[in-house]
């Protein structure tokens, strides 16, 4: 969270199109079910191996029977890696992960096949039909898979350099390197929509070149219409 907040992938001012601390969360636990050797189980062998005891009901009925004494979870892990490298290893695994077609699912400890064209689909793992983070934009998601990547390259360079102090989350908390920000990329998260269809003086109609002259008066045509619209909404508004 603290990575998220210092490079601005996170705003927690205000709602909106970019990922929240929970889902931040829940990539987490994902990652650590889905290791070679992994460290957490899914969630469906905790409601497997609920009790009657362990039978659990929220205000809102949402039925939680999840085994709460995890001595009795048939659940261990030889995983050995340091904290360090498994944080690297989260930032190497979100990199790559396969948005576009797979979503997360802590119930099956797997990923699954998105069910929407949201730009992440993350399972409400107690409310499985709802999606945590079908606010996040595809924009928003572009930026979180870069600075993984990013973060990945700079743990990986500091490996090589231990004797200036700096290792793991400090690596990236330290102050801001010269590397390629995700700003030199992505637009601002606010755009005037008048910026979408207003003529600059730096690229106006007359110094297009058409090769069509027919093209020339339909973009023409395009470009009146849109300003009248605009206009028409501004006196309604």
């Amino acid at each position: 969270r603290k990575w998220a907040s210092s490079i601005g992938l996170t705003n927690s001012t205000s709602p909106g199109r970019w990922i929240t601390n929970f889902p931040l969360t829940v990539l987490i636990l994902f990652f650590l079910q889905t290791l070679q050797k992994p460290i957490l189980p899914p969630f469906n062998l905790l409601i497997r191996s609920a009790t009657p005891q362990d039978i659990r009901v929220t205000e809102d009925f949402i039925n939680c029977p999840f085994l709460r004494d995890l001595k009795k979870l048939q659940f261990r892990t030889d995983n050995e890696d340091s904290v360090q490298i498994l944080l690297k290893q989260f930032f190497e695994f979100y990199s790559k992960f396969n948005f576009h077609e797979n979503g997360i699912s802590l119930i099956e400890g797997r990923a699954v096949l998105k069910p929407d064209y949201s730009a992440m689909w993350i399972t409400n793992p107690l409310e499985p039909p709802l999606n945590v983070s079908k606010n996040l934009s595809h924009e928003e998601l572009e930026k979180f898979k870069f600075e993984a990547k990013n973060a990945a390259w700079m743990m990986e360079t500091s490996e090589s350099k231990k004797s200036d102090g700096d290792w793991g989350l400090m690596t990236l908390l330290r102050a801001r390197r010269k590397i390629v920000k995700a700003e030199s990329f992505f637009k601002p998260r606010i755009v005037d929509v008048q910026d979408l269809f207003s003529v600059t003086e730096e690229s106006k109609e007359d110094d297009v070149e058409y090769k069509s002259p027919f093209i020339k008066n339909a973009v023409k045509q395009i470009h009146k219409e849109t300003q009248r619209k605009i206009s028409k909404l501004r006196k309604t508004s």
